[in-house]
């Protein structure tokens, strides 16, 4: 189980190298866009591009915010409950967050794997952003099974 989360955690802070080029690449694609829309000559299939790299940055983005535990968690009712209490809860929204994170990323796994759909203006296929959307959740899936087991094995 270590090995699989040395390798998840190395897998993300690679992810996380490949959001912050795409937000870059995506910066920069657009600025180029728009000045060259204000010289009157836009380029062909900007907005698409634009929300390819948003697909992958968002999906880089998703496991790691999750390796450093900075999702939005809305504690005002949790921190009034008891430590007790609060344990039990912690392990039941774990265990349907690793339910979800699993079936979401088998599902576009398997939605990659019989994909032929493409961009409607430059042709672009699917297939590899579904496969980075599968590769996203089940690191996110590994994370919080990490986590919650090593946690109850630890006490």
């Amino acid at each position: 189980m270590k090995a699989l989360l040395n390798m998840a955690e190395w897998s993300i802070n690679m992810l996380k190298w490949l959001g912050i080029i795409t937000l870059f690449i995506m910066m920069s694609f657009i600025f180029t866009s728009v000045i060259l829309r204000a010289l009157g000559s836009p380029l062909l299939g900007s907005v698409e591009v634009v929300q390819f790299l948003m697909v992958v940055a968002i999906m880089c983005a998703l496991p790691y915010s999750e390796y450093k535990n900075s999702h939005i968690f809305v504690d005002i009712l949790f921190n009034t409950f008891p430590k007790v209490i609060q344990k039990p809860i912690l392990l039941v929204i774990n265990l349907l967050t690793i339910i979800i994170m699993a079936s979401i990323g088998v599902i576009y796994f398997q939605m990659a794997l019989n994909n032929n759909e493409t961009s409607h203006l430059l042709s672009l296929s699917f297939t590899p952003f579904k496969y980075l959307i599968s590769v996203s959740f089940i690191l996110w899936f590994l994370l919080v099974l990490g986590k919650t087991f090593s946690k109850r094995d630890e006490g």
